[in-house]
């Protein structure tokens, strides 16, 4: 008889290491917060985060150098100002420092406190323009691991 290989300690943990994805209507309604965060499939991802013990994230460069940014963040917003990057629009600025603007209340990303309680945290990012963030992001603590190109990596380290 074989045995069922659901009941295998290793199968149910590679099923923990499979990514889960939040799918969300391309056109919100002002319900769309609260509706999404009452979804029992969005409820379970949600419920994985603090459970994570490793993460791979992109640095966003900052918000008013882009050329390309989600429709959601209001590029007008002030705030924005002080903003070196971001992870997960989750943006921060040169002290590690939670920059808000309006309506990132509503948006259903991991918080930047919470990655500095995952062990693995494994950045990628290249660029002039992402040294800023990488520090910023490093010295908060929100990753410890980083993959980039030679370049980049030397303009962090003539920073440091």
């Amino acid at each position: 008889m074989v045995p069922d290989q659901r009941d295998h300690p290793l199968d149910l943990e590679q099923d923990r290491r499979r990514p889960n994805y939040l799918f969300a209507p391309a056109l919100p309604g002002p319900d769309l917060y609260p509706t999404l965060t009452k979804d029992p499939a969005i409820q379970r991802v949600l419920g994985l985060w603090p459970q994570a013990r490793a993460i791979l994230m992109g640095i966003g460069a900052p918000p008013l150098l882009r050329a390309d940014i989600p429709q959601f963040v209001p590029i007008t917003s002030s705030s924005l100002r002080e903003a070196v990057g971001d992870i997960c629009s989750r943006f921060y600025d040169r002290d590690g420092n939670t920059v808000d603007f309006p309506g990132s209340e509503r948006l259903i990303a991991l918080e930047l406190s919470a990655l500095q309680d995952i062990p693995v945290g494994i950045a990628v990012a290249v660029g002039a323009e992402k040294v800023a963030p990488i520090i910023a992001g490093a010295r908060s603590r929100y990753f410890n691991q980083l993959v980039t190109d030679p370049t980049t990596a030397q303009q962090i380290l003539a920073v440091e």
